[in-house]
């Protein structure tokens, strides 16, 4: 199945470890022939109360919210694998906000 930009949506994050993270949101999982040259695929952790995202990972199994792509390496090997996500929303601006 191939991806249309109009499946993505543009998130932004606040994380603990990296401060503001934006990205593009799909609530499938992403495979790298989704995934535009240049951008990083990682995967979206909800909280196990609900799909609430907590948290950005290279990949979940459990409790998987939601796939993003953001054109900025997050690095989250600097980070014990994971940004812990304090707020979050949906912007309707396009992708990246100015």
């Amino acid at each position: 199945m191939e991806k249309k930009s109009t499946d993505l949506q543009h998130v932004v994050f606040e994380t603990e470890e990296a401060g503001r993270v934006e990205a593009m949101w799909s609530s499938l999982r992403l495979n790298g022939q989704d995934v535009p040259d240049g951008w990083h695929r990682y995967a979206v952790r909800g909280g196990d109360d609900g799909w609430e995202p907590c948290s950005i990972e290279p990949f979940v199994w459990v409790n998987h919210t939601a796939d993003i792509i953001t054109p900025v390496d997050l690095e989250l090997d600097k980070h014990d694998r994971m940004l812990t996500i304090r707020d979050w929303w949906f912007d309707n601006e396009p992708f990246p906000a100015e």
